[in-house]
């Protein structure tokens, strides 16, 4: 089952970012990526990150550029 995680809004309110963990393949370890959600709910999540280790922790900037580790 999906972890989520660490949920970032935008100054303006329009993005809302969250990180899911997912186990590997092999069921060894967890996976992290990106994934943005729409907040008005009419749009499905869009996967944002494919990265070979993983993503998280995402933050705004006060401009609404949005950083991760």
């Amino acid at each position: 089952m999906p972890r989520v995680s660490g949920l970032a809004v935008s100054p303006d309110g329009s993005r809302v970012v969250t990180t899911v963990a997912r186990l590997n393949d092999k069921r060894t370890e967890f996976v992290t990526a990106l994934w943005e959600l729409d907040p008005a709910g009419a749009q499905p999540a869009r996967r944002i990150t494919h990265g070979a280790k993983g993503e998280s922790s995402p933050e705004f900037t006060a401009g609404g550029d949005l950083l991760f580790l």
